[in-house]
């Protein structure tokens, strides 16, 4: 009877250390990662022609634009970029993230990632990371973050900002300091899933939480930027 006793107090105990753990874990995520503040940032893009699917969120004194590149204006797009002084050296700090469209190839960054939807979730975490985790580096010459810090903009998306725009939004925020749970649920309510599987999402942008976890410095950076008052 008392070794069940010492049992049942062990395990109450790990149970309260994990869930203190989630609680400080969840306190320490940046305001902009509760669904409904990140929502109340919106900024209308109403007035703005020429754009597919795009969605424009002030975070601090960044603007992140959500977009589907390959079917918008690329002179619109690039107007846009440039009225937060993104030049064309940078790819109007603008990332493609398919292909066929020749105009947002040559004016933007380029750089394609498969259709998660098509994706298991090892495979689709890893290209992903593979693919585009640089752009989170600030020794590299053009990243997300030197886009953000420089201009206090950053835009992202594929062709129809259904499946790998959406996807790699989240990552941003994930690497950020969202929980990949947050993230999604962010992501997912903007721009729907549209096929892609959840825990397929889920697990590219886990990965991405995981590797600012890792590199706290430069998490740091990004989080300062978008939770600036």
């Amino acid at each position: 009877m008392k070794f069940c006793n010492v049992k049942v107090l062990a395990f109450v105990l790990i149970a309260s250390v994990f869930g203190t753990q989630s609680t400080l874990a969840q306190a320490a995520e940046p305001a902009y990662c509760s669904l409904r503040t990140f929502l109340s940032r919106e900024v209308s893009l109403d007035q703005v022609r020429g754009l597919t699917n795009a969605r424009m969120f002030q975070l601090g004194r960044a603007r992140l634009t959500g977009v589907a590149v390959g079917s918008s204006d690329a002179r619109i797009l690039a107007a846009l970029a440039a009225k937060h002084q993104a030049t064309a050296s940078e790819g109007y700090c603008t990332w493609y993230l398919n292909k066929g469209d020749d105009s947002a190839e040559e004016a933007f960054n380029h750089q394609y990632v498969s259709n998660p939807m098509f994706m298991l979730s090892s495979r689709a975490a890893s290209e992903y990371w593979r693919a585009l985790g640089a752009n989170f580096d600030p020794r590299s010459p053009l990243s997300f973050l030197s886009c953000i810090e420089r201009h206090g903009y950053v835009a992202m998306g594929c062709n129809g900002m259904k499946h790998r725009g959406p996807s790699v939004v989240g990552m941003l925020l994930a690497f950020s300091g969202c929980t990949p749970e947050h993230a999604s649920e962010i992501v997912n309510h903007v721009w729907g899933l549209n096929g892609v599987r959840a825990s397929v999402r889920h697990a590219i942008l886990e990965h991405a939480y995981h590797a600012g976890n890792a590199n706290p410095a430069i998490r740091t950076r990004f989080a300062r930027v978008f939770s600036a008052q």
